[in-house]
């Protein structure tokens, strides 16, 4: 099974190649640059490149991945435009990852072990998005949008005498909150971000896409900014 994976969701941009015969899956190529903007003009030479680095075109993949978000609104719609266009021209399934599960897999085994982990991404604006996953990284609860400040809330899902990891890109927005909470916490000093060959492992992990398989759709937890006009765009007399 061969994967081409990517991501733009966030402050970085990414795309990597893996091949296995078993779950996790060999990392054939992988590209990787932190970038608050300018994804769209990186994404494409990227690809490129873990496609040479890898000796591999397009079509010789069994499927396409990519993060979903939730994050940057514009960075998030340029790796679905791309995923979408790849598995469109070479007749092949795209699976879509959560940003915030990528974040969470991309935390060393040796920092997380045994630990509930916390995931708190940057969202430009006065809050974070925040999700909660369990010792073995399955998801407690959606994703959402919190205040910094509501951090007690959130982790009022970790049983009592667990302990907690926090990681991401926005752990010290949350840190100055920890000291309101009941259980062991402890935050990540290395900023995680989303990356390519770990969203490849993930999504190799599902197991094989189904031909039928659905185009993944955005995850967006707040409406757009840009609103119609009350005139529908006419020019005013």
């Amino acid at each position: 099974m061969r994967v081409l994976a990517l991501d733009t969701s966030t402050a970085a941009c990414s795309a990597a190649i893996r091949d296995s015969d078993n779950a996790d899956g060999h990392l054939l190529a992988r590209q990787f640059e932190a970038m608050e903007r300018g994804q769209s003009e990186a994404l494409a030479p990227m690809v490129q490149m873990v496609l040479r680095d890898a000796g591999l075109a397009v079509g010789d993949m069994d499927f396409l991945a990519v993060t979903t978000g939730p994050g940057a609104f514009t960075g998030v719609r340029i790796g679905l435009a791309m995923a979408r266009a790849l598995g469109l021209s070479a007749g092949l399934p795209v699976r879509g990852v959560s940003t915030l599960l990528a974040v969470a897999h991309g935390i060393p085994e040796t920092e997380r072990a045994g630990a509930w982990t916390l995931v708190v991404m940057d969202t430009k604006r006065d809050d974070v998005y925040v999700q909660v996953f369990d010792a073995s990284l399955s998801p407690v609860g959606e994703p959402e949008i919190i205040a910094p400040d509501n951090l007690v809330a959130v982790l009022t899902r970790v049983p009592e005498g667990e302990s907690v990891l926090i990681a991401g890109d926005a752990t010290d927005r949350v840190s100055v909150h920890t000291a309101d909470l009941d259980c062991p916490v402890r935050v990540l000093s290395e900023v995680i971000l989303p990356d390519a060959s770990v969203v490849a492992k993930i999504s190799m992990a599902m197991g094989p896409p189904t031909p039928d398989m659905p185009l993944p759709a955005p995850i967006y937890l707040r409406p757009p900014y840009a609103k119609i006009s009350p005139t529908g765009g006419k020019l005013r007399p």
